[in-house]
């Protein structure tokens, strides 16, 4: 899991540092990402359990954007659609949003996300 956030007395940094991060993970052509918005206690949870479940794949990742700030512009609204409930989204292969989950998502639910972006992606 990669976390992005960003440091006071480096934003600009950060945020340029975060977005390239991003459009190159989601760019990548043999990888499954999960994108986690949002921190707080549920959220911290949420991405331990991501990330439990993507750690033992290489192609799968999960970038926790604790800052919405790194999102590039209008991307947070294009995957999420404005929806407050998600905290993550898995995108397939093709880049496409598959399957959105809330905080409380249980590990079953976060593993079958991953496995429907995989089928949805032209799978492995």
């Amino acid at each position: 899991m990669r976390v992005l956030d960003v440091r006071p007395d480096h934003e600009q940094e950060d945020i340029d540092l975060g977005r390239a991060i991003v459009r190159s993970e989601i760019a990548h052509p043999a990888r499954i990402v999960m994108i986690v918005r949002g921190e707080g206690p549920e959220v911290a949870r949420f991405a331990d359990r991501a990330a439990g479940r993507a750690d033992p794949f290489p192609y799968r990742e999960v970038l926790w954007l604790r800052d919405p700030r790194v999102f590039p512009p209008g991307l947070e609204d294009e995957l999420f659609d404005g929806e407050d409930e998600w905290c993550a989204v898995v995108l397939s292969l093709e880049d496409e949003p598959v399957v959105w989950l809330a905080a409380h998502a249980s590990l079953w639910e976060i593993e079958l996300a991953f496995l429907d972006a995989q089928a949805a992606g032209g799978g492995r």
